[in-house]
């Protein structure tokens, strides 16, 4: 089974927030692309991750990640 770490970077592709029940959740902030005129470049949008420690209800959002993977290494045995 993967690790706590690589389930929230999974999650995280596709969510804007992942709560680990009783910790605190992470959360990725879109920045738009820009122009930066000092070096004369374009910058791509991205994504930042931030940490908020009051986030801390269980969405189950990570649990069904588990349970997923569970089931799909299950059926690869």
């Amino acid at each position: 089974m993967i690790e706590l770490e690589r389930h929230i970077e999974i999650l995280l592709l596709s969510n804007d927030c992942v709560i680990v029940p009783d910790f605190g959740g992470f959360m990725a902030h879109h920045v738009d692309a820009r122009y930066d005129g000092r070096d004369n470049m374009f910058l791509p949008p991205l994504r930042t991750i931030g940490f908020n420690p009051q986030l801390t209800m269980n969405d189950s959002l990570l649990a069904l990640s588990y349970v997923e993977a569970d089931r799909k290494s299950t059926r690869l045995n």
